[in-house]
């Protein structure tokens, strides 16, 4: 794609309680704040199994550094940042969310004003983890040594796939029957304890920064939190197997951010049960998202957090993203007497610790009950692990469900890879030729 696209947009979001996310995070970075002045610590996170909980439980207040790229990129700030990290060493085809972080700390007391609402206070330790690439864990090493802080890194494996479950590809995925950051099988003891005997090792080396103790029933408290707002999470997405579906994409999108950074608190527990109770609402009046619904999609990886109007143009076409895979796998339900299994278990089930297959799987078992139309697979160039997914995601989502899938090349954060004028023209293609299908589904009905 072509650089110079016009500007983007936000995205529309329809539900109540999703609207209240950018204010909560405003809020929170004043708490965090006053936090740092009282003495408390201040944690930046990176990858996608960091045991936030403990942090909460340790009273640590974190940030994800994914979630502040995504924020700076949803502000229009991300391109100045990406173009001063690559004038710093970096290159252009470099993860997008640590060209970001980078060109934004190293500008420090230069940094652009309209950040000023969003800045977040200095971190205090950085926690990384090479549970999606190892980029996360060596930016947590770069950014630590930059702000002088100690850093500890996950290593998380790679599930080794169960090939014995069913032989045949074509129906192998079926056993994938969970919604969410849930491994179907049961995990070999030697993975659990793996990732166990780090996290005590993380409350090791919190207690040496903290110079106090961990309390492991106010754990268990923090970990029951997350479990809970977690179901309401899930049904929130069950919600959204109706006919018209209650909630859009740009919403869920807004509702990661809970399970990024408050797992664990009362607020993320708030935030979606009102989230799912509004669902619930407007599946029982018989209402959806969209007044005249035509097409149910799947949107499959990390979406343009610069273009979350994206979502709306789609909408205004009558067609809906009903369900995406990015965000089902923050959340996790735990026992809370098992406070540390448990999180290593959902550690462990982070849906990029499976091998594509698997990961493929996941994601046909978990559409199939979403009455689609069709899918969009946006292609990041800049991450490898979403990039080397995308053919096996359209080739056998095309072969198993028989559905189409339009792929689209761009960034998650950096816009100058973004051309508006043709992703919408590849969209119209697209739609066009959904409602071809629907037409032919018609007629032949009419014949037979």
């Amino acid at each position: 794609m072509t650089a110079g696209a016009k500007a983007t947009g936000r995205g529309r979001k329809g539900l109540e309680t999703s609207r209240q996310v950018y204010p909560a995070l405003k809020a929170y970075k004043i708490e965090m704040e006053q936090a740092k002045e009282e003495g408390k610590l201040i944690a930046w996170c990176g990858g996608g199994t960091t045991s936030i909980e403990i942090l909460h439980a340790m009273d640590i207040l974190p940030q994800h550094i994914d979630n502040m790229a995504a924020i700076f990129a949803a502000k229009q700030l991300s391109k100045e940042y990406c173009e001063a990290a690559e004038e710093d060493g970096f290159p252009h085809d470099f993860c997008s969310y640590y060209r970001t972080m980078w060109g934004y700390v190293k500008a420090g007391d230069k940094a652009d004003p309209r950040v000023a609402s969003i800045a977040w206070p200095e971190p205090d330790l950085i926690v990384g983890s090479n549970s999606v690439c190892t980029t996360h864990a060596n930016g947590a090493n770069m950014l630590a040594r930059h702000f002088g802080v100690p850093v500890f890194n996950f290593d998380v494996p790679t599930v080794h796939p169960r090939m014995d479950v069913h032989r045949d590809p074509d129906h192998r995925y079926k056993e994938h029957s969970h919604i969410g950051t849930t491994y179907p099988h049961e995990f070999e003891e030697h993975y659990v304890n793996y990732v166990l005997e780090q996290n005590k090792r993380f409350i090791e080396f919190l207690e040496t920064v903290t110079k106090r103790k961990l309390d492991m029933d106010r754990l268990k408290e923090v970990v029951s939190l997350s479990s809970r707002a977690s179901q309401f999470f899930f049904e929130l997405q069950d919600l959204r197997r109706a006919v018209p579906c209650p909630v859009g994409g740009a919403d869920i999108m807004s509702l990661v951010t809970p399970s990024f950074i408050w797992a664990g608190t009362e607020r993320a527990l708030r935030i979606y049960q009102e989230a799912a109770a509004e669902a619930r609402g407007r599946v029982e009046r018989g209402e959806g998202a969209i007044e005249h619904e035509k097409f149910r999609l799947f949107f499959e990886s990390i979406p343009p957090w610069y273009n979350l109007g994206l979502f709306g143009y789609l909408e205004d076409q009558g067609a809906i993203s009903v369900i995406e895979a990015y965000p089902l796998m923050f959340c996790c339900l735990m026992d809370f007497e098992k406070p540390l299994e448990s999180l290593a278990r959902k550690q462990l089930s982070w849906l990029y610790n499976y091998s594509m297959i698997e990961r493929h799987d996941f994601c046909l078992r978990a559409a199939e009950t979403y009455h689609l139309d069709g899918a969009i697979n946006w292609n990041v160039i800049c991450c490898k692990i979403f990039a080397g997914f995308a053919p096996l995601f359209r080739d056998r989502f095309n072969d198993v469900l028989n559905l189409p899938v339009l792929t689209l090349d761009a960034d998650q954060a950096d816009p100058r890879d973004y051309a508006q004028g043709q992703v919408e023209g590849r969209i119209d293609a697209f739609l066009e030729l959904l409602e071809q299908r629907k037409a032919a589904t018609a007629n032949a009905g009419l014949v037979a």
